[in-house]
């Protein structure tokens, strides 16, 4: 039985941030030339930072984060937000940062900050609301954690046959079982300056797309057919990660309207 706290977290968290380094998309902008820094919730900067945090901020006794590092965390919780809107705005094909390679900018980031700042200012009031209240600033932190672990972990608690969750994750919207590994006789068909792009195959009387799947360097290319609907395949690993992280880290930020009555009544 594995124990979960901050240090093991952490630790694992920051072991992450060196398994994406080998991921094809990140490769892909290191060797074309293009000169693009990729910016995304596990690059080098927030792994220094997790660093930094696993150095200084766990206490010794309970192996958890030290309240003594709120300032820390909370700079965090900007730094990973700000990176995963830039990580979707940079992959969002109706977005021009591929093309053109413009510096990625976040719009309304200071006013996010700012609003997360009074979230963190009113927390003393939250306290005498609430006799059950959790500090919400680390507990959002923790919860990214644990969903990064969960995600990037290959384990067969979490999946069957030992394979990453988030490589087997399929969007609201696709057909369920519209995906299948394409067959020697399918990448046949396939035109040898299109083996490396997404095209249309007929099969079966059916239509399908050909996608070449986002596999680690050290693997066998590999091409799976996709139903025509299907856009599971062009969301990358790095636009799910920065999913997530802003569902972890934003999950909680009404709690201060919705306790807001308790604190009046109070």
């Amino acid at each position: 039985m594995i124990k979960i706290n901050d240090e093991m977290l952490l630790k694992e968290t920051i072991g992450f941030c060196d398994t994406l380094s080998k991921e094809t998309v990140i490769k892909k902008y290191k060797s074309d030339g293009s000169g693009i820094e990729l910016t995304y919730p596990l690059d080098g900067s927030v792994k220094a930072k997790l660093e930094t945090l696993k150095q200084r901020g766990i206490d010794e006794t309970t192996r958890e984060l030290s309240y003594e590092i709120n300032d820390e965390i909370d700079e965090l919780w900007n730094i990973l937000i700000e990176k995963s809107i830039i990580c979707l705005r940079f992959f969002d094909k109706r977005e021009p940062f591929m093309d053109n390679g413009k510096h990625q900018y976040v719009y309304g980031m200071d006013k996010l900050n700012e609003y997360h700042k009074n979230y963190i200012d009113f927390e003393g009031v939250l306290y005498g609301s609430d006799a059950y209240y959790r500090d919400h600033v680390f507990h959002v932190i923790r919860v990214w954690m644990l969903g990064i672990y969960l995600i990037l972990n290959k384990n067969t608690h979490i999946t069957e046959k030992k394979q990453r969750l988030i490589d087997l994750i399929h969007f609201e919207g696709e057909v369920i079982g519209s995906v299948e590994e394409a067959t020697e006789e399918d990448i046949k068909k396939i035109p040898q300056e299109l083996k490396k792009e997404d095209c249309i195959i007929l099969k079966k009387g059916n239509e399908f797309r050909k996608i070449h799947e986002n596999v680690n360097s050290n693997q066998k290319d590999k091409y799976v057919l996709v139903s025509s609907n299907t856009f599971s395949s062009e969301i990358n690993i790095l636009e799910k990660i920065s999913m997530w992280t802003i569902m972890a880290l934003c999950h909680d930020l009404g709690y201060p309207l919705e306790k807001s009555k308790k604190v009046l009544a109070k």
